[in-house]
């Protein structure tokens, strides 16, 4: 009986402890999704595809929301994590509008997520596992979106004067048919929308035109 009055004891200064340091208080809900943000363009980029992985990828389930040490009963937990983060917390910050004024710190923050996992559980935990999959999928997201971006004016005028002092057809056939296949609401009346195009486009056409172009 007395070593289990003891036990209870220290397991009661261990749950006063972890609360001291407990970050208070913690969001409730889950974040919603902001279209209208008030930052710089790389900022804006990055919420959209974390809000992706936030709100779409399986990987991302365990680093939504901020860990409640005291819920989960590990104590120790800011004992060993003194900079705690989670992808709602980065997206908190970003809807926020104050902390953040380029990706780079962003993407500071979003490594600390992972460091996080690895620290608290080990290299070889399934948690930290699974944070590397979560990591792959960002990264896989944020070349999607950077794909599907709109292409700059820099390569649409390359593209209108490469278009120019072509000497034949073949160029213009191409962009005519790979849009045809690809983006076909680009194409109207055999009229081009290049307003429209998406880097991912220019970079087929780049492509098409290092293999192809005359010979001086």
């Amino acid at each position: 009986m007395a070593e289990q009055g003891v036990e209870r004891i220290d397991q009661l200064i261990r749950y006063i402890d972890c609360a001291l340091t407990h970050p208070r208080p913690l969001p409730v809900g889950k974040h919603e999704y902001n279209p209208s943000l008030h930052t710089v363009p790389e900022v804006r980029d990055l919420y959209h595809c974390l809000y992706k992985l936030y709100s779409e990828e399986s990987s991302s389930v365990q680093f939504r929301e901020p860990v409640n040490a005291l819920e989960l009963n590990i104590y120790r937990y800011y004992d060993v994590v003194k900079t705690p983060v989670s992808l709602r917390t980065v997206l908190d910050r970003i809807a926020g509008g104050q902390v953040y004024s380029n990706a780079a710190q962003v993407m500071s923050d979003v490594a600390q997520i992972w460091e996080n996992c690895r620290l608290f559980n080990g290299n070889d935990h399934s948690l930290t596992k699974e944070a590397r999959r979560c990591e792959e999928a960002l990264e896989r997201i944020r070349h999607d979106y950077a794909e599907d971006s709109i292409a700059s004016e820099e390569d649409i005028e390359w593209l209108g004067n490469t278009a120019a002092s072509w000497s034949d057809d073949r160029l213009l056939e191409f962009i005519n048919n790979y849009l045809k296949k690809e983006e076909p609401s680009l194409i109207t009346d055999d009229s081009l929308d290049m307003a429209g195009l998406k880097v991912k486009h220019i970079k087929a056409i780049r492509s098409f035109v290092e293999r192809n172009a005359p010979k001086a």
